[in-house]
C-alpha cells in the first residue's frame, strides 16, 4: 500500500485514498479468511512511510495542487527509506508471518497517531507536517 494512505488519507487524491483504504480491507479479510480455513498461507499487509522512488514526481495531481513542489517535499522531507531498506524489512515481515509490516520510522509514527488521537489524528498530523 501506498504512502500512509491506508492509515490517513492525502488532500486531493480521492480515488487514491479509496483504493489504498480497499485493499487494506481486503488484504484484512484475506488474512482472516485463510485463518478460518485452516490453511497454511499467512497475509501480510505492507504499509510503507516515505521510499526514496520517483513516486511522487510521475504522479498526478488534482487541479490546483503543485505537483513539482509536492515531489520536491517528499524528497527533500518525507522520503527517508530505501528502496533496498524496505525491500529487507518487507521480507523479514513476511518471512516472520506478521500481519502488519510498517516500513519506516515515519510509518511507525502515523500508525501510533491514528490508533491513539483517533478521529483527532488529522489535527495532530497537519500540525507535524507543516
Amino acid at each position: 500500500m501506498g504512502y500512509f494512505a491506508d492509515k490517513v488519507v492525502v488532500a486531493g487524491h480521492g480515488p487514491y485514498n479509496s483504493a489504498k483504504f480497499a485493499v487494506r480491507g481486503f488484504t484484512e479479510s484475506l488474512r482472516q479468511d485463510m485463518r478460518a480455513a485452516g490453511g497454511r498461507v499467512r497475509v501480510t499487509g505492507v504499509y510503507p512511510g516515505g521510499v526514496l522512488t520517483s513516486i511522487a514526481r510521475t504522479a498526478q495531481f488534482a487541479p490546483g495542487i503543485d505537483g513539482a513542489a509536492v515531489a520536491r517535499r517528499s524528497e527533500d522531507e518525507v522520503a527517508r527509506t530505501s528502496p533496498e531498506a524496505a525491500a529487507r524489512t518487507i521480507l523479514r515481515g513476511a518471512a516472520r508471518g506478521h500481519a502488519k509490516v510498517l516500513v519506516g520510522l515515519d510509518a511507525l509514527l502515523v500508525d501510533l497517531v491514528t490508533r491513539y488521537a483517533g478521529s483527532y489524528h488529522e489535527r495532530v498530523l497537519d500540525l507535524v507536517l507543516r
